[in-house]
């Protein structure tokens, strides 16, 4: 009996006999769906979560870095606007020294020396040998005292004074002052050979000044030689032009060579070379306010080479 309803129903109703089965399959699958997007769903959200901490860490952390940022910033320019009060006062400072130097130490001076003159030229026969030597050494002292304070304001404006770059033409610079030296006689027996020289870029009354420097020290050192000779030249390394001034005199132990350039530095007596001990703390002030670099190479008793470097015009 059961059969034959189930018969006709079969009979009567076909598809929903055969796809009864398949039916639940397809609901339990779409559970499972559910289920799994469920999950997916707590999966996601968890992670928004944690990803969420993790920007607020972030962001606390870069909160915490602009906030130290600020505060180091603040600070610096506090210390840039303390150290830039304290070089103003030193340059005012300075500016007071110099001011007191060329106007009440050179007056001084000026008189000595002037005492000191008339005596030898008016009184000359009523001087015996010593008191002659004496005066000619008071004489001496005076200039050597006056070129030294010529050398401190020098050194002293170099160091305030703006820079006016400009092309320079090398080689009749150092001609014009080679031909200064020749002159005044300072190098009649020194002979110079000089190179053709590059333009070069900076403020020429200063290049004009280091080189000034450096061939007198050259003349000077080499003075003693049989045949001094004084070479002014140049190469090219990297970005900039570098010029040399080589003489063949008494040179210098290496082991001197990175104090040579201080202020008051001398390798020998001023009784055997005269010189204030200034102005190759000059030469590296000027050629280094340009962007450029000073050094030398030597050996005792075969002469030196200084060089220094200018940027490319």
């Amino acid at each position: 009996m059961k059969v034959s309803k189930c018969k006709k129903a079969a009979a009567t109703h076909p598809r929903r006999l055969w796809h009864g089965p398949r039916h639940r399959g397809t609901k339990q699958a779409r559970w499972e769906q559910e289920v799994q997007r469920l999950l997916e769903s707590d999966l996601h959200q968890a992670d928004l979560e944690r990803q969420n901490t993790e920007l607020l860490q972030a962001r606390a952390e870069t909160e915490q870095l602009l906030r130290q940022y600020s505060e180091l910033n603040a600070s610096l320019e506090r210390r840039v606007a303390e150290r830039t009060e304290q070089l103003q006062t030193t340059i005012r400072d300075l500016q007071t020294f110099s001011y007191s130097v060329s106007h009440d130490l050179r007056s001084p001076l000026r008189s000595i020396n002037s005492f000191a003159s008339v005596l030898l030229e008016d009184y000359d026969q009523n001087l015996d040998q010593e008191g002659r030597r004496l005066l000619s050494a008071i004489v001496k002292k005076t200039v050597g005292m006056a070129a030294l304070i010529d050398d401190l304001l020098n050194f002293s404006k170099n160091s305030r004074q703006e820079l006016s770059v400009q092309t320079i033409d090398m080689t009749p610079l150092v001609r014009e002052l080679i031909e200064k030296f020749t002159g005044n006689g300072l190098a009649t027996l020194v002979e110079f050979r000089v190179a053709e020289l590059p333009q070069a870029r900076g403020d020429r009354a200063m290049v004009a000044q280091a080189l000034e420097n450096l061939l007198t020290n050259a003349v000077k050192f080499s003075s003693r030689t049989e045949h001094p000779v004084v070479e002014v030249g140049w190469y090219e390394r990297d970005h900039e032009q570098v010029f040399f001034v080589k003489d063949n005199g008494i040179g210098f132990d290496m082991k001197y060579a990175s104090a040579i350039f201080g202020v008051f530095q001398r390798l020998h007596s001023s009784e055997d070379y005269e010189g204030s001990g200034v102005g190759l703390a000059i030469v590296e002030q000027v050629i280094t306010r340009q962007g450029g670099k000073v050094w030398a190479e030597a050996e005792s008793g075969k002469g030196a080479t200084f060089y220094f470097s200018l940027p490319k015009p």
